[in-house]
């Protein structure tokens, strides 16, 4: 299990080394925002568009995996008040637990943090 983990990770690893340079934000020097996403709606640059679509994006998808996680702890939860689950099985419960509410609050800063997040996705570029 540890070997087929260990790989999995290492694939993901070399599959970003090769990734992430050809990526519409590494930087490159050669090419600017503007040339590359165009001027922007509504008078804006195209800076602004960019970290208004970034934005948007974490804001979709951290409030998406925050409901799911809130969804997991309440059915943790009331698994736990009310069910009758032998006490071998209450630890797996507990650190299931404890585990979504992580997940959540992880979620849940990444909603608050999203003007943040945008920005760093930029390399703190393009505005």
């Amino acid at each position: 299990m540890k070997k087929k983990i260990l790989s999995v990770l290492l694939m993901m690893m070399m599959i970003m080394v090769v990734v992430a340079p050809m990526s519409a934000f590494a930087d490159t020097g050669a090419l600017s925002c503007a040339d590359v996403f165009g001027a922007g709606t509504n008078g804006g640059t195209a800076g602004t568009t960019i970290n208004n679509t970034l934005k948007d994006v974490v804001k979709i998808i951290a409030g998406a995996g925050a409901s799911l996680f809130t969804i997991a702890v309440m059915v943790l939860a009331v698994m736990i008040m009310f069910g009758s689950i032998s006490p071998s099985k209450k630890g797996i419960y507990w650190g299931s637990l404890i585990g979504s509410v992580c997940g959540a609050f992880v979620f849940f800063g990444a909603f608050k943090f999203s003007d943040a997040i945008a920005q760093m996705a930029q390399g703190g570029k393009c505005v």
